[in-house]
């Protein structure tokens, strides 16, 4: 689907999805080679690096058994839950996803984990916008699907220097 939108000329700088997607490693690899952005769910029982791990294939470690054929990283995976527990509160953050019959359905995430720096600045870069959408009253949505476009909505004077951008 994400192929099929950027050959109709779709424009868009990000790519979000829930734990069906995130959890699909084919599809988030698939993105990370188009050189795309993306923020996805994943389930608390899959294993993530803290740090970037070295892919090899071992050296055999016995005279029994098969050389081993298969890359292994060089450092265990840690699951999401266990990092979840050992987490401090201050890190989490609630998020309304939207109202129900039965009052509004909520999710708590941790927040200020991305795969890189760029990852994390497109996040502030986008957050920062939706809510100064919503702060100055516009449509969510629409003003996301004008800034998808190309054609953002500025509320604010774009020549003004804020005293500690320098």
């Amino acid at each position: 689907m994400i192929v099929h939108q950027k050959q109709k000329g779709t424009r868009f700088n990000w790519v979000g999805g829930d734990g069906f997607y995130g959890h699909d490693i084919k599809f988030r690899t698939s993105i990370a080679s188009m050189g795309l952005n993306y923020m996805l769910d994943i389930h608390s029982t899959d294993g993530v690096y803290l740090q970037e791990p070295q892919i090899s294939v071992p050296e055999k470690t016995s005279k029994r058994g098969r050389k081993p054929v298969l890359p292994r990283a060089d450092i265990p995976r840690i699951k999401v839950s266990d990092i979840a527990k050992n987490t401090p509160q201050q890190h989490w953050k609630t998020y309304t996803v939207r109202d129900t019959a039965k009052g509004p359905l909520v999710k708590q995430k941790i927040s200020g984990c991305f795969r890189s720096k760029e990852g994390a600045v497109c996040f502030a870069t986008i957050r920062s916008y939706i809510d100064t959408m919503r702060k100055n009253g516009f449509c969510i949505l629409d003003a996301i699907g004008r800034a998808i476009t190309g054609k953002a909505i500025m509320p604010f004077d774009a020549t003004f220097t804020y005293p500690h951008s320098g």
